[in-house]
């Protein structure tokens, strides 16, 4: 019965509406209250951080170990094999 209570949870969280972007600056014009959008700006912001890459673009991250290095193309042969 416990299972069957939080599947319920877990659909009625599922199922509830998206707004997009659009929809929330238009809900926010109309009411005043910018606290929804700074929310979804500022989780993007996260989200576009954690998927940057942290090398430059002339080099490649390689992690081993737990450590990560960003290599030159021309290191990589030594690191990974031919």
């Amino acid at each position: 019965m416990r299972r069957l209570g939080i599947l319920a949870v877990i659909v009625l969280f599922g199922c509830a509406p998206y707004q997009t972007m659009d929809e929330l600056v238009a809900e926010a014009e109309l009411t005043g209250d910018w606290t929804k959008v700074d929310q979804r700006v500022e989780r993007l912001d996260r989200e576009d951080a954690e998927n940057a890459p942290r090398c430059p673009s002339n080099r490649t991250e390689i992690c081993k170990d737990g450590r990560c290095e960003c290599l030159t193309k021309g290191h990589l042969p030594m690191v990974i094999g031919p």
